[in-house]
């Protein structure tokens, strides 16, 4: 454990990202306690690093972490924040949940887990802010009160690099860590950035469609999509205006999405081929695309238009049945690659 003068963050290995980025930058996961109502948030963010005890905090505009900070600026009051560089996968795919502002979120860590989380009191706060016990290396610092100065450009998830703007700061207090510590890190932009925020995400968009549409079937954010832009959804349509109903209820969840193509049961939607399929071969582009204008972007420059493609089949007159070989072929075919 190191604490003030001693906590310098130059013992750690912070990356280099990208060929342009600003700076080298911690990538994890910063969490943030509530002054007023005292719950817990996990929110994937990066810190750029400044100097020894001095980095970035990216708490976005019309995000959770700008929110809790703001909560202690107007009290002008410096605001607790801890950095978890390395915990079990579950801690990370809970944080990329869409819950809402309020939600406690180490509760929901624990559902992942299957297990309560194990916290223990912080080292410069105590009891009045817990932080995980089983984190490979925690930095624990404070956020002071209408500090902000300049971060990026950063080579961002979907593979441009984020402008340069201006952020709070974080003050390193004190760093912990296990013995022989993993410092966990994960590369902007490709694969390994992609599933951890698409993973969960389609979890929460899944159940908030279900209770609109019960015949939603699946969903999946596409890596050629980074995870953010692109959706496919597979139905079972009862009426005709199912897959317009599935696919801007995502819109209305995901404000980053483009482009929501929705298929029907027997295409899986995590298979990219058979979503292609489904599209070349069951849409009629004259009827079935959508283009909706003027809905706001969290990023401006992705535009301001959202489109939906329905390729499901029309419920009612002629339609092709699908190619399909013999159950007792398929079965003679797996038994011999047994």
């Amino acid at each position: 454990m190191l604490k003030g003068p001693q906590a310098d963050v130059r013992i750690l290995p912070i990356s280099m990202h990208q060929k342009d980025d600003a700076g080298p930058y911690l990538t994890m996961a910063c969490v943030m306690k509530s002054m007023t109502d005292g719950f817990y948030d996990i929110t994937f963010t990066k810190n750029m690093y400044y100097e020894p005890r001095r980095m970035s905090f990216s708490a976005h505009a019309h995000h959770h972490l700008e929110a809790m900070t703001t909560e202690y600026e107007k009290k002008n009051k410096r605001a607790p924040v801890i950095v978890v560089l390395g915990h079990h996968p579950a801690f990370y795919l809970s944080s990329c949940c869409m819950t809402p502002y309020g939600n406690n979120d180490y509760l929901t860590a624990s559902a992942f887990l299957q297990e309560p989380l194990r916290l223990t009191p912080s080292e410069t706060w105590g009891e009045d802010f817990l932080v995980p016990a089983d984190a490979e290396v925690i930095i624990e610092a404070e956020v002071p009160p209408h500090v902000r100065e300049s971060q990026n450009p950063f080579g961002e998830i979907l593979g441009y690099y984020q402008l340069e703007m201006k952020v709070p700061v974080i003050e390193v207090t004190a760093i912990t860590h296990r013995k022989n510590a993993i410092v966990e890190d994960f590369m902007p932009g490709q694969m390994d950035h992609w599933n951890l925020g698409g993973i969960p995400k389609e979890g929460s968009v899944f159940n908030i469609i279900k209770k609109n549409l019960p015949g939603i079937k699946a969903i999946h954010l596409p890596p050629s999509g980074c995870s953010r832009v692109i959706c496919y959804i597979s139905i079972k349509k009862e009426f005709i205006n199912d897959p317009n109903k599935a696919a801007m209820q995502a819109f209305v969840e995901m404000p980053n999405l483009k482009l929501a193509v929705v298929v029907d049961d027997d295409i899986d939607v995590f298979n990219e081929r058979e979503v292609l399929w489904a599209v070349g071969t069951r849409t009629h582009w004259d009827k079935d695309i959508e283009i909706v204008r003027k809905v706001q972007s969290f990023r401006g420059w992705l535009g301001d238009s959202v489109a939906m493609i329905d390729a499901t089949r029309p419920l009612k007159g002629d339609f092709p049945k699908r190619n399909e070989v013999p159950e007792d072929a398929m079965e003679r075919v797996k038994k011999f690659f047994k």
